[in-house]
Parts: C-alpha cells; sequence; structure tokens
C-alpha cells in the first residue's frame, strides 16, 4: 500500500504566482522591421514584469523598461483598471503591456501616471499623455500610425505621435453608468470582444460604442 508522505515544498511556494515553471516571457512580438523580438519579464520570477529586446542576428537581450517606481500594482490601479485586469485575467504587474507602431520603430507604453513613447530603441520614454488621476485605457495607434486613440475619464481621445495637446471626440459620459469607447462587462465576458473602438483603414475616423448602464439598479450584496 502506498504510503502518504509529507512534503518538502513550502506553503507559500504552492500558493505564490507566477507559479514554479511559470516565470515566461510574455507578449511576445516581432518589431515592424522583423529584427527586433520584444516580451515581458520578470528577471527575479516575480509577478513585477519589465520589456525586454532580444536580437536574433546577436544573440543579445537587452532591458528596454524598467519604469520608475514599479509601474502598475495593485495597489495604484483605478476600480476601471481593476475590473479590466479581472476580465482579461491579468495578475502581472510594472509593465502590463506594450503596442508596436504599424510602420516605425517606436512602442506605446501604458503606464501607471500616463502614456509613454519609446522613440527609439534604447532611449528612453517619453510622456505623451499625461493620467492626471485618470487611468488611460486601451490605448492604439492609428493604421498610419501617426495618431494614438485612448479612453480617459470614460470619453475617447486622440493624440499626435509627435505630441502636443489631445483632441477629446467624444462627450457627455462624465456621469457614473455611460461610457464611451470601452466594452462592457458583458462583452468582455461573454463575447470575448475586449475592444470598445476601432479605427478606419485610412486613419481619418473612428468607430464606437456608447455603453448606458444608468438604467440598471445598484444591489448592495454584502
Amino acid at each position: 500500500m502506498n504510503q502518504l508522505r509529507s512534503s518538502s515544498i513550502p506553503l507559500e511556494e504552492v500558493a505564490r504566482r507566477p507559479g514554479p515553471g511559470q516565470a515566461i516571457p510574455g507578449n511576445i512580438q516581432f518589431s515592424p522591421d522583423d529584427k527586433l523580438i520584444t516580451f515581458l519579464l520578470s528577471p527575479d520570477g516575480s509577478l513585477d514584469r519589465q520589456l525586454y529586446g532580444f536580437d536574433p542576428e546577436t544573440g543579445e537581450r537587452q532591458l528596454l523598461l524598467a519604469p520608475a517606481g514599479g509601474g502598475t500594482t495593485e495597489a495604484t490601479v483605478s476600480l476601471e483598471e481593476a475590473l479590466r485586469r479581472e476580465r482579461q485575467r491579468q495578475l502581472e504587474t510594472g509593465v502590463t503591456s506594450y503596442i508596436w507602431a504599424p510602420k516605425e520603430a517606436r512602442i506605446l507604453l501604458p503606464l501607471q501616471d500616463g502614456l509613454y513613447m519609446l522613440d527609439e530603441i534604447g532611449g528612453q520614454p517619453r510622456l505623451l499623455v499625461k493620467g492626471d488621476g485618470d487611468p488611460i485605457l486601451d490605448p492604439r495607434f492609428s493604421p498610419d500610425g501617426q495618431w494614438v486613440a485612448y479612453v480617459q475619464a470614460a470619453e475617447l481621445y486622440v493624440v499626435p505621435v509627435s505630441g502636443g495637446e489631445p483632441r477629446q471626440l467624444t462627450f457627455g459620459a462624465r456621469e457614473a453608468g455611460l461610457t464611451h469607447g470601452l466594452a462592457e462587462f458583458v462583452a468582455q465576458e461573454e463575447m470575448r470582444r475586449s475592444r470598445g473602438y476601432w479605427w478606419a483603414p485610412g486613419s481619418n475616423s473612428l468607430a464606437f460604442v456608447e455603453v448606458d448602464e444608468r438604467h440598471i439598479p445598484v444591489y448592495r450584496i454584502m
């Protein structure tokens, strides 16, 4: 008869995230010129990720960004960010996402205090849009790479990649229960649709969803 034996693995190791053997590169992408492979990785095996680049020609790995202050953390995310992270089953902190420009070697970086642009590999990121207490959600390049659209405070904005004053495209969603450009709970959980706006192929217009939940009563469950 087999006998049960006590395990030498401490409970902390069993419960920690990422689990043993799961601290692997994530969000792997090629640069537009196919010369660089980028990915997110935690060097210490934690959930706190940094942005790296790998050169297939030389075999060298380069740290591209380790955000000051730790980037996104569970303690600093807003309610809207926390809900999106939950629906996307996202546990990682630090650098949680990045977006390559469609035609140029520049990277869009949504961080805790704002939206940043890395204009060249090995350079320093520049602030494109300041957060000002409101999280910047779902930023995306236009197809021609000249604009960035994003949602902030439930409204849709665009800003030139070169910088400047953001342009607000939608209005009237400042009150609770109304949003522009964001996928609602049902779309994300049941339809697997995380997007709430779409660029036209010519980069001259945007389609977006308006979600009105003001008619839905709020119930206290605890």
